[in-house]
């Protein structure tokens, strides 16, 4: 795993169902595509922020809505929407949406030396 300095990284967290977020922590889904327009827009505000910023672009992966729940932190290689790419076995492909390519899992550390690690995965 990567350490990053907090400091240096842009964090969008995002929840996920147990099936998405299973197939993400083993390695078998390495994109995650989101459709809705908050989210879109939320999407293009964090990436535009990191671009601008020179910050590494994180994604923080919430397992369900449990108080209690699993949590993961992944780079994100790049960002692209569905004219680019698109795994069609994944989602609704005339939707509009954005594609978030994963990378590395990470453990962000913060200034003061604390370090967030993803929970059990």
């Amino acid at each position: 795993m990567t350490k990053l300095k907090r400091s240096r990284c842009a964090i969008l967290p995002l929840t996920l169902k147990s099936e998405w977020y299973d197939m993400i922590a083993s390695g078998a889904k390495m994109e995650e595509y989101r459709t809705s327009k908050r989210v879109l827009a939320m999407i293009d505000k964090w990436y535009g922020h990191c671009k601008i910023n020179g910050r590494k672009p994180i994604v923080q992966f919430f397992d369900g809505y449990r108080k209690r729940r699993n949590s993961m932190t992944i780079l994100v290689d790049y960002v692209c929407d569905r004219d680019v790419c698109f795994n069609p076995g994944w989602g609704e492909p005339n939707d509009p949406h954005y594609v978030l390519s994963l990378g590395a899992k990470v453990i962000v550390v913060n200034e003061s030396g604390g370090q967030h690690e993803p929970r059990e995965e």
